[in-house]
């Protein structure tokens, strides 16, 4: 193969890499963007009319949920860790395994408690008034918070 013949080839190759490359950046650069769901705290405060005595006292208790949701997490990344490394093939794996998923399964039944605790005590300051939002609004934003961000929209199939 002569001189010629490669550097052409080269090019060639090159010039399919820079049309792949700006392929790709273009496809990135323009699918649409989706802004995060606002903080939980934010939308109480705003849905809520908070005033500054109440939003102070909310911090506080969010700084103490916060701590104890971390230890609760750090727990169950233990829990799980030590879950998954039961594989095998003896009855003692297999009951140990059980156990844990017994522990898991308590686990999130204190974290589910912890978290109605702390919108009860969120709850405790509110008037009267502001209660009947909370109660109309709490089961939308604990849905938004479950459901984690939101999915980008389905791309149509062309035929």
């Amino acid at each position: 193969m002569s001189m010629q013949n490669r550097s052409r080839i080269v090019l060639i190759l090159v010039v399919i890499l820079v049309v792949l490359n700006v392929g790709v950046l273009s496809f990135f650069m323009f699918q649409p963007h989706h802004p995060p769901h606002p903080r939980p705290d934010k939308v109480l405060k705003d849905k809520l009319n908070l005033t500054e005595d109440q939003w102070v006292n909310y911090q506080a208790l969010i700084q103490s949920h916060r701590l104890q949701m971390k230890a609760f997490q750090q727990q169950s990344k233990q829990l799980h860790d030590e879950f998954f490394n039961q594989f095998g093939e003896t009855q003692e794996q297999e009951q140990k395994a059980d156990s844990l998923a017994s522990e898991i399964g308590q686990l999130q039944t204190q974290i589910e408690r912890q978290t109605y605790q702390h919108f009860s005590e969120l709850r405790r300051l509110l008037s009267d008034e502001q209660k009947k939002i909370f109660d109309q609004e709490i089961g939308k934003i604990m849905g938004r918070m479950m459901s984690g961000p939101p999915h980008p929209p389905k791309r149509p199939k062309h035929p």
